[in-house]
């Protein structure tokens, strides 16, 4: 079992503009006007995972992000397939992705690319500090490198992949970050996403399927989280089951 969540969430602009927002129910929201305005939704996430190593925590998370059988278990999700492209890639911790969603006709399949890397870094203990009021704490922690393991993927339009005309090409920018390290014998995560507002696929159809007006994580997002700590679990065992309906 993991200990120590948070999450913390923050509606910023796209490209530097200025963001439009509005009250609802007490909370600071995204505007749903016609504003030409385009907003993105980031959202961290810090866990700790007690006996677990860097390693493997570390494995887990690169080998799913080009998995379809764990990313339609991890989402609950039917219709998707991941395809690891050919492309030259400068070494084995690079790779990158061919993403498809499967509709029902008249609707087309929804498509894009990522490109995937994974890189092991000494990284100042200040950077991954759970951000906090108390700067006192928080600069105590924060004293010195941490050797880590760094994990990003995020879509890309730099692809030798086809375009298919049964199929919309995803170009809006989703990004995905996760750092890990180990604190005494445990493996600490801590998992960032951006989500650009037009990013609506079958996973996460639109901010309302992350955070609640009131600033709430959604049953939706918890239960992904809560597979995703359930198939870890399973991996440190020596496997990831595939969900019995795919």
């Amino acid at each position: 079992p993991y200990q120590n969540f948070s999450m913390r969430y923050k509606f910023k602009a796209d490209y530097g503009e200025n963001p439009t927002t509005s009250m609802e129910n007490g909370m600071l929201m995204p505007s749903m006007s016609n504003s030409k305005v385009r907003q993105r939704l980031n959202v961290r996430i810090d866990l700790t995972y007690p006996g677990l190593d860097t390693a493997t925590v570390s494995d887990f998370l690169w080998s799913s992000m080009s998995d379809t059988s764990v990313q339609q278990r991890l989402y609950n999700i039917k219709g998707i397939e991941l395809t690891q492209l050919a492309d030259d890639m400068p070494d084995k911790d690079t790779k990158m992705v061919y993403y498809r969603e499967k509709w029902d006709a008249p609707k087309k399949d929804q498509d894009w690319v990522m490109i995937c890397n994974r890189r092991r870094r000494d990284l100042p203990k200040s950077t991954l500090t759970v951000p906090c009021k108390d700067t006192k704490s928080k600069s105590k922690q924060g004293i010195g490198k941490v050797n880590s393991v760094v994990l990003a993927l995020q879509t890309t339009q730099h692809s030798v992949a086809p375009q298919f005309h049964n199929a919309n090409r995803i170009t809006s920018m989703f990004a995905q970050g996760a750092v890990t390290w180990n604190v005494g014998g445990d493996a600490r995560l801590c998992v960032v996403f951006s989500f650009p507002d037009d990013f609506k696929i079958k996973a996460v159809e639109g901010f309302q399927e992350v955070i609640h007006p009131d600033g709430t994580l959604t049953l939706k997002f918890a239960e992904v989280l809560k597979e995703f700590n359930q198939m870890l679990d399973e991996h440190q065992g020596g496997g990831v089951k595939p969900s019995p309906d795919l």
